[in-house]
């Protein structure tokens, strides 16, 4: 599959198109994504294809996984849509903020022909459960020694090893002279 052509469009059919009304903005027909999703793969673009000894594409056993298209729908689900000022009494020119639900902190404000898209995040899609690491194993008993009854190998308590005394005072070399 080729990637899409995009080509610039004409002056006389954007300026038809925009400004779009705040009232129109709040409807998420309105809102496409200009650039491709990632796929589940965390890729933007199909897997290429992986040749053969003999130079013929080798089919994989896992199902392909297609490249997002451009300019497709927003979700309804995965975004929340509010005007400002709100209330019952929206404005042509009222500021339209949509906010993403799977990637928290991303965020689009419009007024008329005027926007911005801003992401503050750390990069990771929003998940109902927070990461919590697994417990540590439980404590084990600290060792004691055996009870006077209890000593089967007559080792009984235990009896500390004599100190080893090394001079700890490196080797002299023939040529050094004493200070």
């Amino acid at each position: 599959a080729e990637p899409p052509v995009i080509r610039p469009a004409d002056a006389e059919a954007m300026a038809e198109r925009f400004p779009k009304p705040s009232s129109e903005l709040k409807d998420p027909e309105a809102w496409k994504h200009h650039q491709p999703e990632l796929n589940i793969l965390g890729r933007v673009q199909a897997m290429p294809e992986v040749l053969g000894e003999d130079g013929e594409p080798v089919e994989s056993e896992e199902e392909p996984v297609e490249a997002a298209a451009l300019l497709e729908p927003i979700k309804p689900e995965d975004w929340t849509f509010r005007t400002g000022p709100g209330g019952p009494g929206t404005a042509e020119k009222s500021v339209v903020v949509v906010r993403s639900l799977v990637w928290p902190g991303a965020v689009a404000v419009t007024l008329g022909n005027k926007f911005v898209n801003v992401y503050v995040g750390s990069g990771c899609a929003y998940r109902p459960n927070a990461y919590s690491p697994p417990l540590p194993a439980a404590v084990q008993k600290e060792w004691a020694p055996p009870a006077d009854g209890d000593d089967e190998g007559g080792v009984g308590a235990l009896v500390e090893q004599a100190d080893t005394r090394v001079d700890p005072t490196p080797p002299r070399e023939e040529g050094d002279e004493e200070e």
